[in-house]
């Protein structure tokens, strides 16, 4: 397997596996704060995506790219994606609902939109933020 293929598959599962973590943690958040209201909610979310940004950096500094990167750059680039993906997949769920159930479309277009920007950001990460010296 070629070496940027074998990193693009490392970067996909490990997107899957910060998402869980993410939503593990936004969980465990919420309940930590009483289970109370929109802004607890909002909180435990900020939470937890702050701390899936820096491990997701260090995972991917380290294990995928192997290269040393600009923290705040990959902040600014995962922000910059989330905020993509959260349009793409609005679209995506349109899109599903034209040849599949409502709940199917509701289930499955985060996933489908995230996936579809998946390229976007791993080439983003690989030859913008990813550029200095092997680790």
């Amino acid at each position: 397997m070629r070496a940027t293929t074998r990193q693009f598959a490392l970067f996909v599962v490990n997107g899957g596996m910060i998402g869980l973590m993410c939503w593990a943690l936004q969980l465990a958040f919420f309940h930590g704060l009483g289970r109370n209201g929109a802004l607890a909610y909002w909180v435990s979310a900020l939470a937890a995506s702050a701390i899936g940004i820096a491990v997701n950096y260090r995972i991917q500094r380290r294990f995928i790219f192997a290269r040393h990167g600009n923290f705040w750059a990959f902040a600014a680039a995962a922000t910059l994606m989330s905020v993509s993906v959260s349009f793409a997949a609005v679209a995506a769920r349109e899109w599903l609902a034209t040849f599949a159930a409502e709940a199917t479309a509701t289930r499955l277009g985060y996933v489908v939109g995230a996936l579809g920007l998946a390229p976007v950001s791993f080439a983003l990460k690989k030859l913008v933020i990813f550029r200095g010296s092997p680790t």
